[in-house]
């Protein structure tokens, strides 16, 4: 293992990556690019799904894609089963750290690559208690709750096995790591969300927005930024938004893309709910957030 103060090859591995309407990952993949290229000496190698095999290396940054199907259900995203083609990549570019950033077969591929070359150091960001969202969510709706509460506690076994063979794990509040904790892993930190202030600023506050939107001008402006899809339970926003009382005179902003979007479009014909559609841009994403009063998600812990 290189000491502190030499320049190292630090590795992104994740499932979790779409080009077009991705969340929180890929927001994380770009901003950490940006930082070690502007802010340090290090090297970057990141390695995510794509349509097929490529790799761009510009100056100390290696992007490599490697080619998976669609999830299904979910057209922005792949999902790697070829194993073989990351082993690959790992074994040639050597990375000193790689960083998972998702819970399934991509950790196993850097444990493996460790056992491979002992001098790797692993870390691993658990973003999301998957055995409960993921596992628990859907096989209690399909099975009842008594397979679902099975289910979770099979998966969270697994998290057991495979978070142990990491040297750090971090979470993103201390919530998860009582949560982590529960799955008898200890030795879990706390990586704090930042925002950027000048960008996300009230003062971006838009009072023109709800007439750009079509929605009324009175009454409070709930916002919702997002994947419009099952794991991130958005169907119940609008369950909540019609058990609002009518004299509350609130509207509603579907901010986002996913497969439930025309869906709920057409279950929200006729009420004050707009849906802009994925927005690239972070400052427009700035200005609707400043624009709105409250911010709502049904997201599971």
């Amino acid at each position: 293992m290189r000491t502190a103060t030499e320049r190292l090859l630090i590795c992104d591995l994740t499932q979790s990556y779409a080009p077009h309407g991705g969340g929180g990952i890929g927001i994380y993949l770009r901003q950490k690019r940006e930082h070690i290229l502007e802010q340090t000496g290090h090297r970057l190698l990141q390695i995510v799904p794509g349509p097929e095999d490529r790799v761009i290396e510009q100056g100390r940054h290696i992007w490599v894609e490697i080619g998976a199907d669609h999830v299904r259900g979910s057209p922005n995203y792949r999902f790697i089963l070829r194993t073989s083609a990351v082993r690959k990549v790992l074994e040639q570019y050597r990375p000193d750290v790689i960083e998972s950033q998702c819970p399934w077969i991509l950790p196993w591929t850097a444990i493996g690559h460790r056992r491979a070359f002992p001098d790797t150091a692993l870390v691993a960001g658990y973003h999301t208690d998957f055995p409960n969202t993921h596992v628990y969510r859907v096989g209690s709706q399909l099975f009842g709750d008594f397979v679902g509460r099975g289910l979770r506690q099979l998966v969270a076994g697994y998290a057991h096995i495979t978070y142990r063979e990491f040297d750090r794990v971090y979470a993103l509040d201390q919530a998860m790591v009582d949560v982590l904790e529960g799955y008898r892993l200890t030795h879990v930190d706390v990586l704090s969300l930042g925002v950027d202030g000048q960008t996300f600023h009230p003062a971006r506050r838009d009072p023109g927005l709800r007439r750009e939107l079509g929605l009324p001008e009175t009454g409070p402006l709930l916002i919702y930024a997002g994947r419009i899809d099952n794991e991130k339970r958005a169907d119940r926003l609008i369950t909540m938004f019609r058990a609002l009382p009518a004299s509350l005179g609130a509207s509603l902003v579907m901010l986002g893309d996913g497969k439930l979007r025309e869906t709920l479009m057409e279950a929200a014909q006729g009420l004050p709910v707009a849906f802009p559609g994925y927005v690239g841009d972070r400052g427009e994403i700035a200005r609707m957030l400043a624009s709105a009063d409250i911010y709502v998600s049904c997201m599971a812990d």
